[in-house]
C-alpha cells in the first residue's frame, strides 16, 4: 500500500538536483524518514527533518499525509 507525504526540500542543498523541491511524494508503507531522504538523493548525515511542524527523527515511521521538511545542517566556524 502506498502512502503520500508532502515534502519540501529547502534550497540550500545546492549540489542536489532535488534542491527546492516542494510537492507530494508517493512512498511505500513502512518508509522511515531516512528512507525518504535516501530516495531523494540526500545524505542523511547532512540534514535534519521537521515532520508536521516538529523536529523529526530519521527513524520516524512516516504516515499518510505527513508534512516533511528537509533542512541542511549548518556548520560554521
Amino acid at each position: 500500500m502506498d502512502l503520500v507525504v508532502e515534502v519540501k526540500v529547502h534550497s540550500s542543498f545546492i549540489h542536489s538536483p532535488i534542491a527546492g523541491f516542494k510537492g507530494k511524494k508517493s512512498i511505500a508503507f513502512g518508509c522511515k524518514g531516512e528512507d525518504l531522504v535516501k530516495m531523494l538523493g540526500i545524505d542523511k548525515d547532512y540534514c535534519f527533518l521537521m515532520i508536521n511542524g516538529r523536529l523529526g527523527h530519521m527513524d520516524y515511521l512516516l504516515k499518510d499525509g505527513d508534512k516533511v521538511e528537509i533542512f541542511p545542517v549548518i556548520i560554521g566556524g
